[in-house]
């Protein structure tokens, strides 16, 4: 058996053990071994396998499924090679260092079945190293012979202090292989291969691994880092090259809260690009603090008929993708999912997970554009705090066919947008903008340069045109015209946790007359259910290709719709709330209105086709509500070609204005107590140029009607 081969053993462990950086005196640690050396002292502590050397070479030979060897050190020198012939691909061999050094492979390792070197002092692969085996793991947590033989890969035996696992050479897996490094503080300057594989870079003290399945390496942290040493700027770092083309890649670090400002930090190049069928994943995690990306992270689908994968950025923390990043998951066959400060599971406007902070600074980009035919993917932004988005984002739908895809910029506490966003589509319709804040107030562009609280005038361009909008304390300050400017890049939804008012004086917002005219959603997912919270337009005149208003806690309808403007559609109408309260106009082709408690009309509510006002409590309409607007007996619900259906489930319907279908069949008036014409009123459910009956029912409990009443309809 030969000797350890260190040349200056001390130094070298006191380097390892004590430096502050991951990356300094490489090649002083390569030379701190002996070019000759092997690894020394190997003992078989359970299953079978024999040891041999000639000259710089050493054989393994591994006869059961899984061994595992104790060496009193494993060094590999840079003209020395070692190789492990196992019976499978699946085997693996489980090398312990039990002395008191760090272990440095400068050489070449290899093997046809998974290689696991555990060394609680540190692992080092020096610049030069060249290592070719079937999976690998690097560990600076010890784990013991039961748990290894049996297949349960528990590493709980906790690393000495300061150890560290770095790769400055290159690592090459099996194709669906595995490759992690796992330790307190973990980085890469070289590079890592293992295509249809997975990539695991892990920041931790002890942890399990769960090596089934074929998406994200599975890493349960049992203990999170407990202290790093002075100057450390990130546990997990990865300067060099990662690919895992058609696999996964996880870079994360597991810390105890501020221990380090950014737990990972990718300077490098990360690329999971589709293969073989199958789309890739990279996640970039932290907890305890966060994630900054300054390199190229990409999950591209380069081939016509390949898709864009997965690319996610989240951490309890700060998530930073900075100046000159890119985020990269088009496809040729249509674009990937991009998730910044919030998981990549989550659905739009309903975050599962997010970060404290998300930052898109300016100089950044990212892509998730469909490149030949197919639709533009979704890029997601997020976070629990502060959302600062300046840098420049990209949906777009294929050049051949396909539509735009889905931009979500949200934040529950403030915003600073001040970037680009194209879901433009050459050859389909443009894609889909969401702005999530807690409150909206949409205003003039004079009254937006300067909000109450923040003295910032933020900028957003979408497609072409200027975009300014300003935000504090979790709301979005945006002018009308943006919006209209939007409505001509995409389709808008503005969604808030608690309130949208559209200002008087604000100016309009027009967008309905082009062929690819978009439409607009107003949707306030109300945190409690307060007539308070909700959607308020207050002279506001809006026309759209379609239009959405709902105020809603959870499933449930909340808090108040008012409406003092017109609001037009070449399109769809719905409106739903707990309370909704029309005083000006609401016109579209269908229209919808539903309310929980109550429906108010001094108005005008035109369909074109078909209407249905529906309300768990009363129906007035000619009757203010909530004191904002006054009666009005010219207050109309009209279908013009199609049915009414005015239902209250509930409560009474009290009719003072005009309740009209020219056409009946199948319209209704319905009143679970009392339908209340005492002060006039007309309900006609029929042809009104006849003023015949038509086939429209009116049903109430009981009908109270005044002399200036009138009703026309089938039955009664």
């Amino acid at each position: 058996m030969a000797a350890s081969g260190w040349t200056c053993p001390g130094l070298l462990r006191a380097w390892l053990l004590g430096t502050t950086a991951l990356l300094p005196a490489v090649g002083a640690l390569a030379q701190g071994v002996a070019p000759n050396a092997l690894p020394a002292g190997g003992q078989v502590a359970a299953g079978s396998a024999s040891i041999a050397q000639s000259g710089t070479t050493m054989q393994v030979r591994q006869t059961t499924d899984r061994a595992a060897i104790n060496w009193q050190s494993f060094n590999i020198g840079s003209n020395a090679s070692v190789n492990f012939q196992q019976p499978a691909a699946a085997s693996w061999t489980l090398n312990r260092v039990t002395g008191p050094d760090p272990s440095v492979i400068a050489g070449r390792m290899t093997a046809n079945g998974g290689i696991a070197v555990v060394n609680q002092s540190g692992v080092v692969f020096a610049q030069g190293a060249q290592v070719n085996v079937g999976s690998l793991i690097a560990s600076a947590a010890n784990i013991t012979n039961e748990n290894f033989m049996a297949g349960r890969m528990v590493f709980d035996g906790a690393p000495k202090p300061g150890a560290t696992v770095e790769n400055h050479g290159s690592i090459t897996v099996a194709d669906r292989g595995l490759a992690t490094l796992v330790g307190p503080r973990v980085g890469n300057t070289g590079t890592i291969r293992a295509r249809l594989g997975r990539v695991a870079l892990q920041g931790a003290e002890t942890y399990s691994l769960d090596l089934a399945g074929d998406g994200l390496l599975s890493i349960d942290v049992t203990q999170a880092v407990r202290s790093a040493g002075n100057g450390t700027t990130a546990l997990v770092t990865n300067s060099g090259v990662i690919e895992a083309k058609g696999g996964s890649v996880l870079i994360s670090a597991h810390a105890a809260s501020g221990l380090v400002e950014d737990l990972v930090r990718n300077t490098g190049r990360i690329n999971a690009d589709t293969a073989a069928g199958r789309r890739g994943q990279v996640a970039l995690r932290a907890e305890g603090g966060g994630v900054r990306v300054e390199g190229a992270v990409q999950a591209t689908g380069r081939g016509a008929r390949q898709r864009g994968g997965t690319i996610e950025a989240v951490a309890t923390g700060n998530v930073t993708i900075a100046r000159g990043a890119v985020l990269d998951a088009s496809g040729g066959a249509g674009g990937g999912r991009i998730a910044v400060g919030v998981d990549a599971s989550s659905a739009p406007g309903s975050p599962s997970r997010r970060s404290l902070r998300t930052a898109i600074e300016q100089g950044a980009t990212l892509r998730a554009n469909a490149t030949a035919r197919g639709n533009g993917g979704q890029v997601l932004v997020n976070s629990e705090g502060q959302t600062t988005m300046r840098g420049a984002i990209e949906a777009r739908g294929g050049a051949q066919s396909g539509d735009g895809g889905l931009i979500e910029i949200s934040g529950k506490g403030g915003f600073d947008v001040a970037g680009t966003v194209d879901l433009s589509a050459q050859a389909g319709r443009r894609g889909a903008l969401l702005l999530d804040p807690e409150r909206i107030v949409v205003d003039s562009a004079d009254n937006i340069a300067a909000p109450a609280g923040d003295g910032d005038t933020n900028l957003l361009t979408g497609g072409v045109t200027p975009i300014t909008a300003a935000g504090s304390s979790g709301t979005l300050y945006i002018a009308a015209p943006v919006i209209t400017t939007l409505l001509g890049a995409a389709d808008l939804t503005l969604q808030a946790d608690r309130s949208i008012t559209f200002n008087a004086g604000a100016g309009s917002i027009s967008n309905a007359g082009t062929a690819f005219s978009h439409g607009l959603s107003l949707t306030v997912t109300a945190a409690t259910a307060l007539a308070t919270d909700g959607i308020f337009l207050n002279n506001t005149d809006i026309k759209a290709a379609s239009l959405n208003l709902s105020s809603r806690n959870g499933t449930v309808a909340a808090g108040t719709i008012s409406i003092g403007a017109a609001l037009t559609a070449t399109g769809d109408v719905t409106i739903a709330s707990e309370n909704v309260l029309i005083g000006g106009a609401v016109a579209g082709n269908n229209v919808t209105v539903t309310a929980g408690d109550t429906v108010s009309n001094a108005g005008v509510i035109l369909a074109h086709r078909d209407l249905g006002v529906t309300a768990g409590g009363s129906i007035r309409n000619g009757q203010g509500l909530l004191g904002g607007a006054a009666d009005s007996a010219g207050a109309w619900m009209l279908a013009e070609t199609g049915r009414l259906v005015v239902a209250a489930t509930a409560g009474d319907v009290q009719n003072l204005g005009q309740m009209v279908s020219t056409a009946g069949t199948g319209s209704a008036v319905r009143a679970a107590t009392v339908l209340d014409m005492s002060r006039g009123g007309v309900i006609l459910l029929g042809d009104a140029r006849r003023e015949a009956a038509g086939a429209g029912q009116v049903a109430a409990a009981s009908v109270v009607i005044g002399s200036a009443g009138r009703i026309v309809a089938g039955s009664l």
